[in-house]
């Protein structure tokens, strides 16, 4: 087992509550390492480690974990996410299990497009009209399926994790995949989600451990965030 309490205890204690009052995205984070890693059964010993701390709220958990799982598997595959999710599935609670989809009803198709398209703008800032153009030109169904069927019903959806809880969700998924084009769009990402630095310090902190207990391996340095610009505040 890679997900032991001692592990995992020095996992959390990489969101002190001096860089951020969140307590629950150092499991979300981990629980998408572990899953992008391929190791779908670790999901479930963090799960089994919540449950067991009375510290811990485990049905908020189970939510984020699961909404987490899925998002990642947008961007680290869909069978990893299949495969973390029946594993997380098989220890949370009946009464901790959501019965019906979040995004069922929750708003108009045209609302919800409206809604894709501001959090890519939001995620890529300046350069957002730049990294649509390079999808469309790659590949244009690349640029309206990421927009249309990514972006919009799924990334955008922040009823169960924030925007930035999902950027941590994004980062954590593209370290164990060795895509620094990407991750170091995502680190901006997070910073102009709402997060600090310190804040994707962590999150960077703990994938990278995972990574490294999963045995995965780098070609080169893995990215992280550039230093900050003079009269850049310390997000």
């Amino acid at each position: 087992m890679l997900a032991t309490p001692s592990f995992l205890s020095s996992l959390r204690s990489r969101f002190p509550s001096s860089i951020s009052n969140d307590r629950t995205s150092w499991y979300l984070v981990s629980a998408v390492t572990f899953s992008i890693c391929n190791y779908p059964e670790e999901v479930a010993n963090l799960f089994r480690f919540i449950l067991d701390d009375e510290s811990e709220d485990a049905g908020l958990a189970a939510k984020k974990i699961s909404e987490g799982l899925l998002k990642a598997g947008l961007t680290g595959g869909l069978p990893k996410a299949i495969n973390a999710l029946t594993e997380l599935g098989k220890i949370v609670p009946p009464e901790m299990r959501q019965t019906t989809p979040y995004r069922l009803l929750d708003i108009s198709e045209a609302e919800r497009q409206t809604r894709g398209e501001e959090y890519f703008k939001k995620t890529y800032g300046k350069i957002s009209e730049r990294v649509l153009d390079n999808l469309h030109s790659a590949y244009p169904d690349l640029a309206y399926t990421a927009v249309k069927h990514i972006y919009s019903p799924v990334l955008s959806y922040t009823d169960v994790i924030s925007a930035k809880e999902t950027s941590y969700v994004l980062i954590s998924s593209l370290i164990p995949q060795d895509v620094n084009p990407q991750l170091k769009g995502h680190l901006r990402g997070g910073l102009n989600q709402g997060a600090t630095r310190e804040e994707i310090d962590a999150v960077r902190s703990i994938a990278m451990s995972i990574c490294e207990v999963c045995g995965v391996k780098w070609r080169g340095e893995v990215a992280n965030l550039p230093p900050a610009t003079e009269g850049e505040t310390a997000k």
